[in-house]
């Protein structure tokens, strides 16, 4: 385990990044959901939820109530919880959390059961090349780094404190490393070449078109209809 206690699935980093790649010139935002680990902080990222690409992300806001209600339904039906959220910025070289943004964090966090701190994944738009190279993500939970100034970029993150990916140990009840940064690096290539990005729908493409299924969007299926094209 990390020493900041969390591991992900490289199907919800997957998720989350084609998410930005979707959208490479809009602010983008979604949820992410999966297990606490004990009474602490530590956590297993089982999914990502996309929400937004171009409604501002404010808080209060409509849609942002919509957008709890949904995800938090969705974690009760697979017997999971709301863990926190991943954004990225509009501008390419934007590494700061704006106060907008910082609102909306407030927002979610308050939501969370007493003493559990919010998760933020926040993406580096630089790193987002195709093919990727590297780690896209800054893991750390909200109020952990000094506000105002801008989120480490992933390479800069010490190593025991960098995303770590692997799965869920129903049999521990705890996640394990079992999967290394190169192998999610390749599972972000691999959806890429096979056009997986459009085929990626959030809560804005639901508002246009209710009948696409934002909630449920397992990468394998992405890919598969994505190379089917």
């Amino acid at each position: 385990m990390p020493t900041n206690n969390v591991v992900t699935s490289t199907e919800a980093y997957t998720k989350a990044l084609l998410h930005c790649y979707k959208y490479p010139t809009q602010p983008v935002l979604g949820m992410l959901i999966g297990k606490r680990i004990g009474g602490g902080n530590g956590c297993y990222v089982a999914d990502a939820v996309p929400l937004f690409h171009a409604l501002p992300m404010t808080a209060p806001h409509p849609m942002l109530e919509v957008a709890y209600s949904h995800v938090q339904s969705l974690s009760k039906t697979r017997g999971l919880n709301l863990l926190g959220v991943y954004l990225a910025n509009e501008r390419i070289s934007d590494h700061a959390v704006s106060a907008l943004n910082a609102a909306l964090l407030d927002a979610v966090a308050h939501r969370l059961p007493g003493g559990s701190k919010l998760l933020v994944w926040f993406v580096d738009n630089e790193t987002l090349t195709s093919p990727p190279t590297g780690c896209s993500i800054t893991s750390y939970f909200h109020k952990s780094l000094p506000a105002g100034g801008d989120v480490p970029r992933p390479d800069a993150v010490p190593a025991d404190q960098q995303l770590a990916f692997g799965q869920w140990n129903s049999d521990t009840v705890s996640p394990e490393v079992t999967q290394s940064v190169e192998a999610a690096v390749m599972s972000v290539g691999e959806a890429l070449e096979a056009f997986a990005p459009y085929r990626l729908v959030d809560l804005e493409d639901h508002l246009e078109n209710p009948q696409v299924n934002y909630l449920e969007q397992p990468l394998e299926d992405l890919v598969k209809r994505a190379g089917t094209k």
